[in-house]
Formats: structure tokens, sequence, C-alpha cells
């Protein structure tokens, strides 16, 4: 029997939604990719700039002036942040946009910079390289490696919030780490709360 022309709309309907869904994957599995990719490139640049020259015959203006050199390139990661239990080691941004979020974490604007004593904010999107601080634990150690030095951090705290408490970001009188990321982890759409992570330095080379 010749198939109905109903049947045949169907078909080629049929076609067209798995042609869509397979076009969709790909374009997932290209973004994903090319996340991973960049983020581990970003972690091994950055490494690779650590090799700071000696500096024991400079003066305080020359050290300075080599200091401003290292955050002039807006686009380049300043830090790699490593926690080693969790498999992260992700590079950390200065500003956060997507594309940013999409490599790797970022700094929050307001927050401490790498060279502050002080409250440093870092986000990471919860579905990418912050998924695993969902498993992070009291006393766990996070280490932040930059041009500036290596600083560990000690887990003191984690906190779930709404996303109008800001006051996690607020400055603090000690060098202390706050990661934060969406919350919960596996929820569907946008999250409506904020997981938080508090750590205090505990060391710095």
């Amino acid at each position: 029997l010749k198939p109905s022309g109903r049947h045949r709309q169907l078909k080629v309907l049929e076609w067209v939604l798995i042609g869509g869904g397979l076009l969709l994957l790909a374009i997932w599995a290209g973004v994903t990719l090319w996340g991973t990719l960049a983020s581990k490139a970003e972690v091994a640049q950055l490494q690779r700039s650590l090799a700071v020259p000696d500096q024991a015959l400079w003066s305080q203006a020359r050290k300075q002036a080599y200091l401003e050199s290292l955050e002039r390139d807006p686009g380049a990661a300043i830090a790699v942040l490593t926690i080693d239990r969790l498999d992260i080691e992700t590079p950390v941004f200065d500003s956060v946009n997507e594309l940013n979020l999409n490599r790797g974490v970022s700094r929050i604007e307001g927050t401490a910079t790498l060279a502050e004593a002080d409250n440093l904010g870092i986000a990471g999107h919860r579905d990418s390289f912050f998924r695993p601080l969902k498993d992070v634990e009291i006393g766990e150690r996070i280490k932040l490696t930059s041009p500036l030095g290596v600083t560990e951090y000690e887990v003191m705290e984690t906190l779930i919030v709404d996303p109008e408490d800001v006051w996690v970001l607020d400055p603090a009188d000690q060098a202390m780490l706050t990661l934060v990321t969406c919350y919960p982890f596996y929820f569907v759409g946008s999250a409506p709360e904020r997981f938080i992570v508090r750590a205090v330095a505990v060391s710095e080379t």
C-alpha cells in the first residue's frame, strides 16, 4: 500500500525533529569542548608565565612597574585556582562575563585583588568549572597560583544564600577567599540561590 499524504508528512516531520536534535547536540558538544580546551590552554599559558625574573637588583619603582604590567592584558588569566581532591584546576580571569565564565572562573569586581590581604571573591558556573564544589568539605585546601606567588586557603564554612545577600563579599580584616556559584547545582533553569564557600589564607609563598 502506498503511504498516505499525512503519513509522508509525519515521516518528514520526524526526520526534521531528529535532525534538529542532532544539530543541537553537536552545538552543545562543540561549546563544551571549546570551553574545556580554552581553559586548559589558559592554565598552561599562565603556568609558563610564572617564571618570575630575578628581582634582587630591582628598585621598588621597577618592581611596582613589573607588577602593574602583569594586569595590562584584560583577556589573560590572572591566576590558577586548584582544589586537588575535587579535581578542580581552572584559570581565573579578572572580569565576570560569559566569555570568561565559559573559559574558567572570574574575580568579582569590587572584591580584593590578588595583591590585597582582603576578601577575594571568585564566581563560576555551577554546571561547569564549579560543579565539583557540591562535594567541598570543611578544612579543604584551595590553592591560588599567580605571578605574585602561591596562596593556600582552608575552607572554614559553606553557605546557601539569596542572590541579594552580597554581604558575603564584604571587605575582611584578613586574606580570605569567597567562591560563589548558583544553587541548587542540578536545578533546571535560572537557579534561585547561591552556594558560597568561604576560606581563609593559611600560607603564602
